[in-house]
């Protein structure tokens, strides 16, 4: 074989293992990237997790002090409206209406509320609302969770 033959076989056998080489690195490098970008996604799910329940911790859900438990509540019967310019809420927020009782709709006096659980916003005075469902005056449950300001509702105990 001639010198200047194996010398070019030469060159050309350095420069495939070369491509080979920067091919199993670049398929090196995305699979790191890859994996990469499925830890990033799970890292912001975490901390998108993280912020909505931070968000909701600025709410206590205990009976706050000198009010009855949610027991005495239900075993009275739950409560009924005060007047009918009540609120009915789609979350503990005073002005974040249920999407049904807005406008022209109110609850009449024969509603009544059984409450599950109380959400209590700190820094909100008055901020005690009830989380539960509606009752119609024939006796239909509605189906969504909604809210009540205890403040609006008469909700008698029976111990």
């Amino acid at each position: 074989m001639r010198p200047a033959k194996r010398a070019c076989d030469g060159l050309v056998h350095r420069a495939f293992s070369f491509l080979a080489f920067r091919k199993s690195a670049l398929a090196a490098v995305q699979d790191q990237s890859h994996a990469m970008s499925k830890r990033l996604a799970v890292l912001s799910f975490a901390l998108l997790a993280a912020g909505v329940a931070q968000a909701d911790d600025r709410f206590i859900y205990a009976t706050p002090k000198d009010h009855p438990t949610m027991g005495q509540i239900v075993k009275g019967g739950g409560c009924a409206p005060k007047d009918n310019t009540v609120r009915v809420l789609k979350s503990a927020h005073p002005l974040d209406y249920a999407p049904n009782w807005t406008g022209d709709n109110y609850v009449g006096m024969a509603w009544i509320f059984m409450p599950k659980r109380y959400v209590v916003h700190p820094d909100m005075k008055g901020g005690i609302y009830l989380e539960g469902h509606l009752i119609t005056p024939r006796a239909a449950e509605m189906p969504d969770d909604l809210f009540i300001l205890f403040a609006e509702w008469h909700c008698p105990i029976k111990s």
